[in-house]
């Protein structure tokens, strides 16, 4: 998760978006086709920056966290991470000055 989250963060910068950059779990889990779309949505309805970081971050929020760890067996090789503590991490990032 924090890869793709660093990645958005990057990518809301560059305005590039490589698909191949994105952790392949995520692009499993949502799909390449519906990842694109999204990325595309949001790159169409705001500048690069800011307000494309704050508008990925409406699509790949809280939620999305909780849905993605629980798609996942009790025989993942990931350690269990607290949503509180993943909410936080994703509110840190959309506003560093808080």
């Amino acid at each position: 998760m924090k890869r793709f989250f660093d990645y958005l963060h990057y990518f809301s910068g560059s305005g590039k978006f490589d698909i191949d950059a994105v952790p392949v779990e995520i692009t499993d889990f949502t799909g390449k086709e519906k990842l694109l779309k999204i990325i595309s949505e949001c790159r169409q309805n705001a500048k690069p920056g800011k307000t494309l970081l704050k508008r990925l971050f409406t699509q790949f929020d809280a939620f999305f966290i909780i849905k993605f760890l629980n798609s996942f067996s009790g025989t993942s090789n990931y350690p269990p991470t607290d949503v509180v503590d993943a909410a936080e991490w994703m509110l840190k990032m959309s506003e560093p000055e808080l």
